[in-house]
């Protein structure tokens, strides 16, 4: 049997010892939370803006909890390009096709997407995009992170 060291471990039992990135360990969770009721019946292509996550930002968990929305209606977190561009535009960086046909809570880490667990570069809008036509039941979405 095979005993590896994970790379915090080598720099927490290094001698001299090396510096483990606040976000990695003892770093201060934060979240963006948000809400949305609609008007009107959501639509395919519909999109709610849920605000910015920082540069250096790595996503750690969240959820997404609904009213039943009905039919075959999905949502997809995701992320616009960031301004200087070195963050690509991405639909479904957090993840995709979260069911809303029913009411309930979804973790984000049901359907990870490919910045799950990764580091935004710089600055970001995140945004969720509505796959099928839905109803009027408020949407509630938390996304959490760590910052170095």
């Amino acid at each position: 049997m095979a005993e590896f060291k994970s790379s915090n471990y080598v720099k927490a039992n290094s001698k001299p010892l090396l510096p483990i990135d606040a976000g990695e360990v003892s770093g201060k969770s934060r979240w963006n939370y948000n809400e949305y009721q609609p008007l009107a019946n959501l639509a395919s292509a519909d999109t709610i803006l849920l605000g910015k996550i920082p540069a250096g930002a790595r996503i750690v968990g969240g959820w997404i909890k609904s009213a039943a929305q009905g039919g075959s209606c999905t949502v997809d977190i995701g992320n616009q390009v960031s301004a200087p561009g070195g963050e690509a535009a991405d639909v479904d960086s957090l993840g995709a096709a979260f069911s809303l046909v029913s009411a309930g809570i979804l973790q984000l880490s049901s359907k990870v997407g490919a910045k799950f667990g990764s580091k935004f570069s710089e600055e970001v809008q995140i945004f969720a995009t509505i796959n099928a036509t839905g109803s009027t039941g408020l949407i509630q979405i938390m996304v959490e992170y760590v910052l170095d």
